[in-house]
């Protein structure tokens, strides 16, 4: 219920009470289940990251390469659903990578890219560190359109989206 009112109203509308309006419950019944407003955000980011990871799964068994599949999976993911993605990638709460921390569905999302990244031949021991890079990429450009920096139009979106996607298959190609 937490994300849904993120993402239908924006994270300024996030809180105890308007959450437990939501659910027909009263504040304190809210606070058996979270501390708080951090606890709550903590639980939508990993919920945002179990569905970037079905998106992704499903972009992975669609078509070869799937690096570009799921280039574009991840990239319509923060489009659709920008007020989430910005809470899972901007914060608060902030989810550190690559740490014992980091939760589950984050871990599993890096290692989608990771496996897809691996598919191209590196070396093992260079797919971590590109798979970084290439998820900062995308990440760069989810962003630059959501904040709108970017020149509007679908058919800019799409080019844009294709040549970051052929020059990330290029790069892991050549890495």
């Amino acid at each position: 219920m937490s994300r849904a009112i993120i993402e239908d109203e924006g994270i300024e509308h996030l809180n105890i009470r308007r959450i437990a309006e939501t659910i027909d419950r009263t504040q304190p019944a809210v606070y058996q289940h979270f501390a708080g407003k951090d606890e709550i955000l903590a639980a939508v980011v990993v919920e945002g990251f179990v569905a970037l990871v079905e998106r992704l799964k499903r972009a992975s068994k669609r078509r070869t390469p799937s690096l570009s599949a799921i280039c574009s999976a991840y990239v319509r993911f923060g489009l659709e659903r920008p007020r989430l993605y910005e809470i899972m990638f901007v914060g608060p709460p902030v989810i550190v990578f690559a740490v014992t921390d980091t939760p589950m569905p984050a871990q599993t999302a890096f290692q989608i890219f990771a496996t897809a990244v691996a598919e191209s031949g590196l070396q093992p021991s260079k797919v971590d560190t590109v798979t970084e890079a290439v998820w900062a990429a995308l990440h760069g450009l989810v962003m630059l359109s959501i904040t709108k920096r970017l020149r509007p139009g679908r058919a800019l979106e799409r080019e844009r989206l294709e040549r970051l996607t052929a020059a990330i298959v290029a790069m892991t190609a050549s890495a």
